[in-house]
């Protein structure tokens, strides 16, 4: 293969990530591999060997998360805590997102700061989506979600907010890519079985489907690759070690899913203000 045509990342000691224009492989452990890739890559990114090295970065941690495998089937409530969830880290994207892109103006890097700009205008009033989905689904959604926060929202907001905090805007541009990249492979039948656990006439899937690939998320994935692509290669390898580690993040909450369907029945019961039929898909 054509180095230009390469791009890989060392996510540790024991991983590497290696990608072309039409798939990415991961080598694992201590076996040898080609010398080049145990050097930084230093030339220039293109279109299809990026979407592929971010791809190849996020399928890395998915397969080295210990809870993956993990997840019970989706119930009504399953689905619940996963608005609850949705609403906190879509929350807290404007703000970090203005405060990040407030520092990059300050210092004259405009480049970025438009780009983190875009994407704070691009989530804004996503958390209301959720919030009006969890209404219709009979809760008193103010009070559900400042009462209950998902560990995996809370750790994710916790890490970008250490990120922001030091400046590193790199690792944001990782974490925003991740995010709508995971979001864009939830696929229609995903859609239908989550419409199949709704109360009849509710309509409950305003986050959801924003956050799919029917949405707008598909879109701004392509949007992401054609920015990260023209980035300088020591910037595109700590955007692609930011995505491994909030897809490890997102997977790696265990008790995500130790409560059963039940508790989480017990859990929500104070904050409805309507009876909800549940389900399971």
């Amino acid at each position: 293969m054509d180095a230009c045509c390469v791009e890989w990342v060392k996510l540790d000691s024991d991983l590497t990530v290696v990608a072309g224009a039409e798939r990415a492989w991961t080598y694992k452990g201590h076996r040898p591999i080609d010398g080049l890739f145990n050097t930084p890559m230093e030339h220039a990114g293109a279109i299809a060997s990026t979407a592929q090295l971010l791809d190849g970065v996020i399928w890395a941690a998915l397969e080295a998360s210990p809870n993956a495998d993990l997840r019970p089937s989706m119930t009504l409530n399953r689905y619940v805590w996963q608005l609850i969830g949705n609403f906190h880290t879509a929350a807290y994207t404007p703000s970090f997102c203005g405060e990040i892109a407030q520092k990059l103006r300050a210092s004259g890097n405009t480049v970025f700061a438009e780009f983190i700009e875009e994407k704070a205008r691009e989530e804004s009033g996503h958390d209301l989506l959720a919030l009006r989905d969890l209404e219709a689904l009979g809760f008193r959604a103010r009070e559900l979600t400042e009462s209950i926060y998902p560990p995996t929202s809370r750790a994710l907001n916790e890490w970008i907010s250490n990120r922001t905090a030091h400046g590193d805007v790199l690792s944001i541009v990782g974490y925003l890519y991740a995010l709508e990249r995971l979001a864009a492979a939830l696929t229609d039948d995903h859609l239908k079985k989550v419409s199949k656990l709704l109360p009849p006439g509710v309509k409950a899937m305003r986050c959801l489907k924003i956050h799919s690939g029917s949405g707008t998320d598909a879109r701004h994935v392509e949007e992401g690759v054609e920015f990260i692509c023209g980035l300088e290669a020591h910037e595109r390898t700590s955007i692609a070690k930011a995505c491994f580690r909030a897809t490890q993040i997102i997977y790696s909450a265990q008790d995500e899913w130790v409560q059963s369907d039940e508790e989480l029945d017990e859990l929500f019961a104070p904050f409805r203000h309507c009876a909800v039929a549940s389900g399971n898909a």
